[in-house]
């Protein structure tokens, strides 16, 4: 298993940017880890039919559960605008562009995310938002210790959805100019693996 934490920068869209350009966030990712170690080990277990193709692959991570958040957004009304909320990432592909000794990967994926915003600039109420949308992501996983048991991650994830107009609800749509489409974060994490077992 692979838990990672560590904290985000948060940059929405629209008139949010123009009003504060950086919001507080925490990411997490909890992943099962399958590397091309674990697959020689128990090759027996592959069926045959199988085995060809799992010797290409380099490593496979599954989330234990669709229900874990990987964004954490947690940002009080420092000047004028609070932004608290989640956002989940339930599937996800990717592809690793190096794998020693650093791995940098990209991936894509689906999201959903909800925030609830207030502001004394913005808008004269709360905000609820509420969408699903696209993800991008560029991550530099370095190891830490030999035995790659800590390790420490950077990245960017980019997230776009149809806009919501800050003074409309989740079922309204506006312009780009007026509206939350894009939330980008740059992160850091810290990684700890450890040894888990399963019966299957």
């Amino acid at each position: 298993m692979d838990v990672g934490v560590g904290p985000a920068a948060l940059v929405v869209s629209g008139p949010v940017f123009a009003d504060q350009p950086v919001h507080g966030a925490l990411m997490l990712s909890v992943q099962a880890v399958i590397d091309q170690e674990f697959i020689r080990k128990h090759k027996k277990q592959i069926p045959r039919q199988y085995r060809k193709a799992a010797k290409q692959v380099d490593e496979v991570r599954i989330s234990p559960s669709l229900f874990i958040p990987d964004t954490l957004i947690l940002s009080p009304k420092i000047l004028h605008t609070g932004i608290y909320g989640v956002s989940w990432r339930p599937l996800s592909l990717g592809a690793p562009l190096l794998k020693d000794p650093v791995r940098l990967s990209v991936s894509g994926g689906l999201v959903v995310t909800g925030l609830f915003l207030h502001s004394d600039t913005l808008v004269d109420g709360p905000v609820f938002f509420l969408r699903p949308g696209l993800s991008g992501r560029a991550e530099l996983e370095v190891p830490l210790t030999p035995d790659k048991r800590w390790l420490f991650s950077l990245g960017w994830d980019s997230r776009v959805y149809p806009p919501q107009p800050l003074d409309g609800g989740v079922l309204s749509f506006g312009g780009i100019d007026e509206s939350i489409w894009h939330l980008g974060q740059g992160y850091l994490k810290i990684h700890h693996r450890f040894p888990y077992k399963v019966k299957l």
